[in-house]
């Protein structure tokens, strides 16, 4: 009853009722219960909800998703916040069903390059868990020292691997402690950027009642993976194929099971001819999107085994239309070189170092920055700064042996500085 118990509180805030129609709080309900059954909404019904509350476009449909967004990270209760997530599913399906053919009044190409897109802030590097590179919920420590988010490391485990995902150690036992501190400074960053920020602890009843939302949550983010990798399969037109990639994108930016459903749903190769696009933002929103999905292993493979998926991101690095769209397939192909048999591959490519190293020749003062981490960053910078610094300048040797302009590559001429003279 909590999705129903939500429902009426934002019809009473957008309709400005007293109280919402009977018959409104009835077919809500029914729409929910038939989601949980995986029955796919009809389009009529969507109309005729959002239409009581007074949602008739696209703009006031993400308004109100990013309104809901927002009160979910001030929420304490578990039940509400899986509530809310639940009913954010449920519009984004709606949005995706009734208004995928018309654009924001704010969409527009010229909006290509700009670095706020609508999308809620990233969270710093140090709050993000190293499996899953989501923000962590429940941070946990491991015998290793490092620290991750609980679900994605039981996961791990539960694998069969005893083995620290970041470091390879072999760990000493598997037991996990809670990391208080760092949960403390996630909640006040979700507070400070309106971010979800879900409860890991709660009554039985509670819980109970969480699952329930939660399995609707999960239908109805299924339902928007299949409409729109189908709706993408019949857009012919670039403009039409970018607002159905955009929404990919949109989905598949957090939660592995957004990225699996997606996945699993058939959209990698879809994606793949795009990111030949000259259409500035339907080439952003692919390469942007294949990025998402790579972060779950099982789409790893999926882009690594899809014809042509390689072949189409790698040129992106060094001519993509845009500059993030180049830094944005550098770090899906860095992504993908975290699996150890993948980074084999994508390196006995030799397109693929080669634009990753015409990648850092356009970056000004990178041999500098190569230097000093050679010489005052972590031993782990310090190893990856070398590395980096060798492959440059053997990269530059050959390109030169065979008179090739590679050899002016800044990075060529940093030197470790061990091999320096005293």
């Amino acid at each position: 009853m909590d999705l129903l118990a939500l429902a009426s509180r934002q019809c009473r805030r957008c309709a400005s009722a007293a109280e919402p129609e009977p018959a409104l709080k009835t077919t809500v309900l029914s729409l929910i219960e038939e989601i949980e059954r995986e029955i796919v909404p009809e389009r009529e019904r969507l109309e005729e909800i959002l239409e009581e509350v007074g949602i008739n476009d696209p703009a006031s449909c993400s308004d109100e998703i990013e309104s809901l967004e927002r009160e979910i990270g001030d929420r304490a209760s578990e039940r509400w916040t899986a509530a809310m997530i639940a009913l954010v599913g449920l519009l984004r399906y709606a949005k995706c069903v009734l208004f995928s053919a018309t654009p924001r009044p704010s969409d527009s190409k010229a909006d290509v390059d700009v670095e706020d897109d609508g999308e809620s802030p990233a969270p710093p590097p140090d709050l993000r868990c190293p499996i899953s590179l989501d923000l962590m919920r429940d941070p946990v420590v491991a015998a290793s020292g490092q620290t991750y988010d609980r679900e994605s490391i039981d996961r791990w485990f539960s694998s069969g691997k005893s083995t620290c995902p970041k470091t390879g150690q072999v760990l000493a036992n598997l037991e996990l402690v809670p990391n208080k501190s760092l949960k403390n400074l996630i909640s006040k960053w979700c507070r400070e950027n309106g971010v979800a920020m879900e409860v890991c602890e709660a009554s039985k009843s509670e819980q109970a009642q969480a699952v329930a939302a939660n399995k609707a949550a999960l239908e109805v983010a299924r339902m928007t993976a299949s409409y729109l990798v189908k709706k993408l399969s019949v857009s012919f037109s670039p403009d039409a194929a970018n607002r159905v990639v955009h929404e990919i994108r949109l989905l598949s930016k957090s939660g592995s099971d957004n990225r699996a459903f997606v996945g699993e749903a058939g959209a990698v190769p879809m994606l793949v001819p795009l990111l030949y696009s000259e259409d500035a933002g339907l080439q952003l929103n692919a390469v942007t999107a294949l990025l998402n999905l790579s972060i779950l292993e099982a789409n790893k493979k999926r882009i690594m085994h899809a014809d042509g998926a390689v072949e189409a991101v790698t040129p992106i690095m060094s001519s993509g239309t845009t500059w993030r769209a180049r830094e944005t397939a550098a770090a899906a192909v860095l992504s993908l070189a975290s699996v150890h048999t993948y980074r084999r591959r994508l390196g006995r490519n030799p397109s693929v170092v080669e634009k990753l190293v015409h990648l850092v020749m356009g970056v000004a003062g990178v041999e500098w920055a190569i230097w000093e981490l050679m010489g005052t960053g972590t031993d782990r910078a310090r190893r990856k700064a070398a590395s980096l610094g060798r492959i440059c300048r053997r990269w530059a040797a050959a390109s030169a042996a065979d008179g090739e302009r590679g050899a002016e590559c800044p990075a060529s001429s940093v030197v470790p500085p061990a091999m320096m003279a005293s």
